[in-house]
């Protein structure tokens, strides 16, 4: 696994085992911006607020009671390997026929 991979299940795991994700823990490791180093996760973070699928607090990236139930469609936000790929455009089209005011 290259060093992207691992900082990348890092941040998935915590997602996954604990429905948050400090955004701040992220510079603090790795001394760099998590928006600099994930290409186009305003936008992906901007869907999912959309979607009713987190909300954030004080800089916590946190899932509402909807977005545990899709636990893994916020954590693929982070993994490269399946951002934009059918499956994750479809689970997205799902989360819209369940929260129709995301829209």
């Amino acid at each position: 696994m290259s060093e992207d991979d691992l900082i990348r299940r890092r941040i998935i795991m915590q997602i996954i085992l604990y429905a948050q994700y400090a955004l701040d823990d992220f510079e603090a490791e790795y001394g760099m911006c998590i928006f600099k180093y994930f290409e186009n996760l305003r936008r992906d973070i901007d869907k999912l607020i959309i979607d009713g699928l987190i909300y954030f607090n004080n800089n916590i990236m946190l899932a509402t009671p909807l977005g545990r139930y899709y636990i893994y469609h916020i954590a693929k936000a982070f993994d490269k390997y399946t951002v934009g790929r059918k499956h994750y455009i479809r689970t997205h089209a799902a989360v819209k026929m369940l929260n129709p005011k995301s829209v």
